[in-house]
């Protein structure tokens, strides 16, 4: 069973793979609605894409984000 570490894009999705990117470089685990299905082989229709991150990392990953528009 694949694990969210061992999880790569498959799908060309630059905004969604940017943002798990950003999250993951600083330690900032997150999961994502049906995106999250599909890394466990779920069979899925990807309509849009949410983001959760732990309440005491909520900050870290809302300053990275914001500082990433720059």
């Amino acid at each position: 069973m694949e694990t969210m570490t061992d999880f790569h894009f498959t799908q060309k999705n630059d905004l969604v793979s940017f943002i798990y990117t950003l999250l993951n470089s600083i330690g900032v685990p997150n999961l994502w609605g049906n995106y999250l299905l599909t890394v466990y082989g779920v069979p899925t229709i990807v309509d849009k894409a949410a983001f959760v991150v732990p309440d005491d990392l909520a900050q870290a990953a809302f300053s990275l984000l914001v500082l990433s528009e720059s």
